[in-house]
């Protein structure tokens, strides 16, 4: 049975590109390698007395939380996150963004009125790239 894309939620299908992803791994990882051997005098061998699946559990737990840092900060709309109303760990303050440990009133709290770099109404959560103003780009909420 073939894929099954929602063009409501897929991306579309790749295009050509620009840089080589496999052979910028490899070579990423030959250096991770030198720097292992280099920091702890060896390469990652098995059988080295630490628990391999607890280590990469933590490492992917790191990873996810700065994907999902880089695509709050960008201004992605992340599914679920209109569900963060009444949580008893995060309050947003437009100000500040979400800090921990205190009361979300409302869903609506997390969503600005408007735009902050244009100041358009109503500010489209997931497609208003604002925070890349330093970049040179502009407000793509429209």
């Amino acid at each position: 049975m073939g894929d099954v894309r929602d063009p409501e939620r897929d991306q579309p299908a790749p295009k050509p590109g620009k840089l080589p992803v496999q052979e910028i791994m490899i070579l990423a990882i030959q250096e991770r390698r030198a720097y292992g051997k280099k920091k702890y005098g060896r390469v990652l061998e098995t059988d080295n007395g630490r628990d391999a699946l607890k280590d990469a559990w933590e490492e992917a737990l790191d990873l996810f939380t700065y994907l999902t840092q880089a695509r709050l900060e960008r201004g992605d709309h992340i599914e679920g996150m209109e569900n963060l109303a009444g949580s008893p760990e995060l309050e947003f303050d437009p100000g500040q963004g979400l800090a921990e440990r205190r009361v979300v009133t409302g869903a609506k709290a997390l969503i600005p009125d408007m735009c902050p770099l244009c100041k358009h109404e109503p500010h489209v959560p997931g497609r208003c790239r604002f925070p890349a103003q330093d970049l040179g780009s502009s407000c793509i909420c429209m």
